[in-house]
């Protein structure tokens, strides 16, 4: 089992964007992307990817949605929900959140 970490704030904006590409510069769907699909791609049993939220300024619903319900859709929600530990210390709400977005069936 191998844990990668990564922190949003850090390691890609302070600033999350809107749900799409087209609107503009760090959208979930790029987050998605370029973040989350590359670690799917390469995905092994028990490998987790353990993402620290704190740090942003703000907390987008549609950013959230499209990368993280966007990637259960993509790979599964099961699959999603065993690889992902999502970290929030300023804000335990926002993991709530991102929890249900993976959870939903949206099209």
């Amino acid at each position: 089992m191998k844990t990668q970490y990564y922190n949003i704030a850090e390691q890609y904006t302070k600033n999350p964007g809107a749900r799409y590409i087209k609107q503009g510069d760090f959208s979930g769907e790029d987050f998605r992307k370029n973040v989350l699909e590359p670690f799917f791609e390469s995905y092994e049993e028990g490998n987790i990817l353990e993402i620290n939220l704190d740090g942003l300024n703000g907390y987008p619903s549609s950013f959230f949605e499209e990368a993280f319900g966007g990637i259960a859709r993509i790979y599964g929600v099961e699959k999603v929900k065993k690889a992902l530990r999502l970290i929030c210390k300023e804000n335990n709400l926002v993991v709530d959140d991102i929890k249900s977005y993976i959870e939903q069936k949206r099209t």
